[in-house]
């Protein structure tokens, strides 16, 4: 269907690009009549299957017939990179907080949809000061990690250590 898609997209801009190329004078009129019938045929050509499945239609759109290739090495680094992405912003969220902590974050792949499995933050030597002795810190990180992943509280891990 994508390629069905561009093939359309293809013959108008090449048409276009023609149109603007050529002349005005017989010529065109020849050219713009044969692009025309392009056109018409880029259109029609998935009828056919419709009518007959048994069709062969492969020599109209190649790339489907051999099938889509997904390059995973790129997949994974993209998935790296929003990881790393996301890992920075909740780290500048807390540090705009006053809080200092190690964070990882997981990744998972839903349909081709990146989204952030959990969050886990590492506090190393937190001091809690007289001021906010009265405050519920984990709450605190966790409306932050939220803001800024949407990350659901029970997926995101606080630990304290030394």
């Amino acid at each position: 269907m994508a390629a069905w898609l561009y093939s359309i997209s293809g013959v108008i801009i090449l048409s276009g690009l023609l149109d603007l190329i050529l002349s005005e004078g017989e010529t065109k009129k020849y050219v713009k009549g044969i692009v025309s019938l392009l056109i018409i045929f880029v259109i029609i050509a998935p009828l056919a299957s419709l009518a007959n499945p048994k069709s062969d239609t492969s020599w109209v759109f190649p790339e489907e017939a051999a099938g889509t290739q997904v390059n995973q090495s790129f997949l994974a680094s993209v998935t790296l990179q929003r990881e790393a992405q996301a890992k920075l912003a909740i780290e500048q969220a807390l540090a705009s907080e006053g809080l200092t902590a190690n964070v990882k974050v997981f990744s998972g792949d839903y349909n081709g949809v990146f989204y952030i499995k959990n969050v886990t933050c590492t506090f190393n030597k937190s001091v809690i000061n007289d001021l906010d002795s009265n405050i519920d810190i984990n709450k605190k990180i966790k409306s932050i990690i939220r803001a800024v992943s949407g990350v659901a509280d029970e997926e995101i891990i606080i630990i304290y250590a030394g």
